[in-house]
């Protein structure tokens, strides 16, 4: 649906403030000059279409601070985004506007995805394209559960609480968040003092993911554009770090690499590499020697690897606070570090 922005400015004017709270979707349509109107059909769309969709499309919450930061961090990285601001939002237009970003790049900062909300998001991701999501109530959508697991890689921590990640822990940032326990293909990103998990990042190989479990507005900048190029950096890659990768692609030395965070509380990352394809053991051990639980058995491929570890034994169940020791075994070849587990 093309809109003219000839005069969206009356039309919104003759709006009743009922009509207005109602229906307002402010969708900000940017033309080739960069002017940004509202489309006079908000309250009746079927769907967004933007003269040339860019590579990224970005669905903001009304903070502007926020919503700056993540426009020009995207701009330099050579990134041009169409973004849909709104208030009252139809998640069933999701599905419509996904649509004309294959493969590309979307950003989501706001508190709720219903059912038909989360399957587009899943559709999307599947088709190739990648997801930031910065939200701190996105755990209490209704059935989200699935969509955490299978889609952002995460379970809820945390018993249902919530955690304070006080500014020390992220600096420009005083709020709350969901604890997660990152699932083996997610990578902690931020984490608090005690170690616990408060975003992740997700490479599921057809599609990657940033998911926060706090929202964005709630930082300062410049510690929120940090995190944003950090997060940016993991999704869209620039050629240097393709380069580096590729270079990287294949470790020429067996190594077990400390793990991240240390100490922690509900889930740590585990790291290694194997200079060539066999067998390998990774596996935790208490003080004594007596072996809690088993990572990784059987043939390796070269290359880097990853697991992460819950703090539970073999059974499920789980370990006391105190020292553990991780041990990787490949051939000959032996290596063991320390880490700490806080309950």
């Amino acid at each position: 649906m093309q809109s003219s922005p000839d005069a969206p400015s009356q039309w919104v004017a003759s709006l009743s403030l009922a009509e207005r709270d109602q229906y307002l979707l402010l969708a900000r349509l940017r033309d080739a000059q960069g002017r940004v109107f509202l489309s006079p059909q908000s309250f009746q769309i079927d769907a967004i279409l933007f003269a040339q969709p860019r590579a990224v499309v970005v669905f903001a919450s009304a903070d502007e601070a926020a919503s700056t930061d993540i426009e020009e961090v995207l701009a330099g990285r050579g990134l041009e985004a169409d973004a849909v601001e709104d208030r009252f939002w139809d998640n069933g237009l999701y599905e419509s506007i996904l649509e004309d970003y294959p493969g590309g790049l979307a950003i989501l900062t706001r508190n709720y995805l219903d059912q038909r909300g989360q399957a587009a998001f899943r559709r999307y991701a599947e088709g190739g394209g990648s997801l930031l999501i910065s939200s701190f109530g996105l755990a209490d959508s209704p059935q989200v559960e699935s969509f955490l697991e299978e889609v952002l890689h995460v379970g809820l921590g945390g018993g249902g609480t919530f955690g304070f990640l006080a500014s020390n822990a992220a600096p420009g940032f005083n709020g709350v968040y969901i604890p997660l326990v990152p699932r083996s293909a997610a990578i902690p990103l931020v984490w608090d003092l005690k170690g616990r998990t408060a975003g992740v990042q997700v490479d599921a190989g057809v599609y990657r993911v940033v998911y926060l479990s706090f929202d964005l507005q709630l930082m300062k900048s410049p510690p929120r554009r940090l995190l944003l190029e950090a997060a940016l950096e993991f999704l869209r890659p620039s050629p240097a770090s393709l380069v580096e990768q590729e270079a990287d692609a294949t470790p020429l030395e067996f190594a077990l690499l400390p793990n991240f965070p240390n100490p922690f509380n509900s889930s740590t990352t585990i790291r290694f590499s194997l200079p060539e394809q066999g067998e390998a053991e990774l596996a935790i051990y208490n003080l004594m020697g007596q072996r809690g639980a088993t990572l990784v058995r059987g043939v390796q491929e070269a290359g880097s690897h990853q697991v992460v570890w819950d703090g539970r034994d073999d059974q499920g169940r789980e370990l006391a606070t105190g020292v553990y020791f991780y041990r990787l075994k490949a051939g000959t070849q032996v290596e063991t570090l320390k880490l700490l587990l806080l309950r």
